[in-house]
């Protein structure tokens, strides 16, 4: 049975999470070692594409003005460096190394355009191979 870990391309829904009037629903898209893009990873690593979309809660308005990064935790607790989502086509996006064993915790920070910061929590737990 082939999972995310095995199949570039294949897309996983990290699902929704709402907080003081928006929604973000993440994804994540498995990045090929050999696309151009692809951060060299290392051992027991794998390069996705993360990406939130940011909805208004009432109006499903799509919300696309603002800073957005996002801070990894492994399973064994590291806390990376923040990384800083680009807004792309109605969504923010960065590439993200993820451990392939375990837990992560994907913690999204936001700071749209009404000024208030807002986090939300997205886990990936990899696949057992």
């Amino acid at each position: 049975e082939m999972c995310i870990r095995d199949r570039p391309h294949a897309v996983l829904d990290l699902g929704r999470d709402a907080y003081r009037g928006v929604v973000a629903a993440g994804r994540l898209r498995r990045l090929a070692p050999e696309d151009p893009t692809a951060q060299p990873s290392g051992p027991g690593m794998a390069g996705y594409l993360l990406t939130v979309t940011l909805s208004d809660e009432r109006s499903g308005a799509i919300l696309s003005e603002g800073d957005v990064a996002v801070k990894i935790t492994s399973a064994e607790g590291q806390v990376g460096a923040p990384i800083r989502l680009v807004a792309v086509a109605g969504s923010f996006q960065a590439e993200v190394l993820l451990s392939q064993v375990g837990e992560s915790q994907l913690k999204v920070g936001t700071k749209l355009a009404d000024e208030k910061k807002r986090i939300y929590r997205f886990y990936y737990e990899s696949p057992r191979p």
